[in-house]
């Protein structure tokens, strides 16, 4: 009897759904970073793998393997997503140094194919996307309050008195939580004890992205908040009341979260400095990644080879190699990122997943209104704070992006119900 309580429990655990809501909360965990036999891994990774491994034995078991990558090649994605994957891969050979161009490829387009893959083939319903939400958010609060203890018990571990979780810097905290916070805005209801939950929520997530003095993550969050009210006014009635009421509060609360950051900054709260010299520095970035890109828009200057190519390109520029190049991770702004790291190949592909992603969402709408519009505004407060910062370019945000576009797929997917 005790044998087949265990196996049974064992059996639930490695149910696939379970897989995917693990993965989906355990997206930090990219962080834990060890080696198996000099392979460099983590444990966000071999969790991918499981859930992988696991879907092969079920899809064996059941002998529906034939059909899962039937249903892949037709996915109105797939095009899409093999165009970037292929700007990945041939960017792998454009870098000079193989090691962690494919370091890269294997965190930001493998591991990500094998979520989008196994996450389209498994989850089939709404109610099973909305429950994959709940992980999500989970971790996102879970980071916020690791932040705001930071923030009021231990201010060593602070970056320039904004919080940063357990991230090297507060805008990855901010990358992360924003657009998971827009996700929680499906399980808004009109009663009253429910709007008090989000309200709860909201504070906490606002605080939190306050406290990290992100102002891209306020401008992608306003964009998102912005889309998601204006469109709600387009609808129905009973839309109006579920949405607009919450959201009209929230884009108040978020403007005077903007007039305190700017005064913020004005008490000494956080170096008086940081916004003026944030700002020179993103400027001589941006202006440098396109004179970069101009001379090599084809393929770009290779996978993981930014930096490097940014260093030595600008080596004899004057204040470059002390204030500019240590910040020039990343080009900082999404698209610039994509075309720089993948090609055009790469960039082509990002933009039609894009336009396949809203086309999709904005034709079910009618049929499923709120959790479309809040997709759509979670991808719109991605490419909003994604214009001063590489908002997919980390392997945490990646999966969130391909979750998202998995979202858009599965709850719009023609011919099917989605169940409640």
């Amino acid at each position: 009897m005790k044998k087949l309580i265990l196996k049974n429990q064992i059996s639930r655990f490695f149910n696939l759904n379970n897989l995917i809501y693990l993965v989906l909360f355990s997206l930090p965990l990219y962080l834990i970073k060890f080696n198996i036999f000099s392979v460099p891994t983590t444990i966000l990774e071999l969790e991918i793998y499981l859930l992988a491994f696991c879907f092969l034995i079920s899809a064996l078991k059941n002998k529906n393997i034939k059909k899962s990558i039937k249903d892949f090649i037709k996915n109105p994605f797939f095009i899409s997503w093999l165009i970037f994957f292929i700007g990945g891969a041939t960017s792998v050979f454009i870098s000079p140094d193989r090691r962690i161009s494919l370091g890269i490829f294997k965190a930001y387009f493998f591991d990500a194919a094998l979520l989008f893959f196994v996450v389209c083939s498994v989850i089939k319903t709404k109610a099973e996307i909305i429950k994959c939400f709940k992980p999500l958010i989970l971790s996102a609060v879970v980071l916020c309050l690791v932040g705001l203890v930071q923030y009021f018990f231990f201010p060593s571990m602070l970056q320039d008195g904004r919080i940063r979780s357990i991230f090297a810097s507060p805008n990855y905290l901010s990358l992360y939580i924003m657009p998971i916070y827009i996700l929680a805005l499906s399980f808004q209801k009109v009663s009253r004890k429910e709007n008090k939950k989000m309200i709860l929520l909201s504070m906490l997530f606002l605080a939190t992205i306050y406290l990290t003095f992100s102002r891209g993550a306020w401008l992608g969050l306003i964009l998102g908040i912005v889309f998601i009210t204006i469109y709600s006014l387009s609808l129905k009635i009973k839309m109006k009341s579920r949405f607009v009421i919450p959201s009209l509060f929230l884009i108040g609360f978020l403007a005077s979260f903007f007039f305190i950051i700017k005064g913020s900054y004005s008490f000494g709260l956080v170096p008086n400095s940081r916004v003026e010299q944030s700002d020179n520095i993103r400027k001589e970035i941006w202006t440098t990644s396109l004179d970069i890109g101009l001379q090599h828009k084809w393929l770009g200057v290779g996978l993981g080879n930014f930096q490097n190519y940014f260093s030595e390109y600008t080596k004899t520029r004057i204040n470059y190699p002390e204030y500019i190049t240590p910040n020039a991770v990343t080009p900082h702004n999404i698209f610039l990122n994509i075309w720089l790291q993948t090609g055009l190949l790469g960039l082509l592909g990002l933009l039609c997943i894009l336009a396949i992603f809203f086309l999709r969402c904005l034709q079910g709408v009618k049929k499923e209104a709120v959790i479309n519009l809040v997709l759509m505004s979670s991808m719109i407060a991605i490419i909003g704070q994604g214009l001063v910062d590489s908002s997919i370019w980390k392997n945490d945000l990646i999966l969130m992006f391909w979750f998202l576009v998995c979202s858009a797929y599965i709850i719009n997917r023609k011919g099917e119900k989605n169940g409640e």
